[in-house]
């Protein structure tokens, strides 16, 4: 409700808000992903808003087109990340960090980042920033991959030849 008051009073004094996700249009991403990274099997998402709901349904549809299990874990709190994290450890390789208010806050991005990191997940990531904090891949609005390099070698993975234009966080400039 706290969100609602927010935008009321924007409204009031003359501001309109259009509300949009950051995110990439589901399909898009786990096109892309997929086309990367075709050994993914499992993929969960964790996510809080209520928001995010028809997002995370979208992603399901996706996923099983692709033959990946599917996994959504609703968190109430702050205090619920740790245990639903570790309910995926042995569970899924590939975890989707998607637009949510909880997920996106710093501690708990650098929670699951490190998390995905020890675990050897891959990581779907919604921003670029997070591809640098420690998230393996993220597809732009602009259909542009970024991938960061430094986790993809840790995860020993490869990127097949693709018609996506990539670009890679920590790679060295020759």
């Amino acid at each position: 409700m706290k969100h609602f008051a927010s935008i009321g009073f924007w409204i009031a004094i003359g501001i309109i808000f259009i509300a949009a996700s950051l995110e990439p249009d589901a399909e898009n991403v786990l096109a892309g992903f997929h086309a990367i990274f075709p050994s993914a099997k499992s993929l969960a998402i964790i996510y809080s808003d209520t928001g995010s709901e028809a997002y995370v349904l979208k992603a399901e549809t996706e996923a099983k087109k692709r033959n990946l299990a599917f996994k959504a874990v609703k968190i109430e709190s702050f205090k619920d990340i740790p245990p639903s994290t570790r309910s995926l450890f042995g569970k899924i390789d590939t975890l989707w960090l998607v637009d949510d208010p909880m997920i996106s806050q710093p501690d708990a991005l650098n929670y699951l980042l490190l998390n995905s990191v020890q675990q050897q997940w891959k990581t779907i990531v919604l921003k670029d920033d997070w591809v640098r904090r420690g998230g393996l891949f993220h597809l732009t609005r602009g259909g542009e991959v970024v991938i960061n390099k430094r986790i993809l070698q840790f995860l020993k993975l490869t990127v097949p030849e693709t018609k996506l234009k990539i670009r890679y966080y920590g790679e060295k400039e020759k």
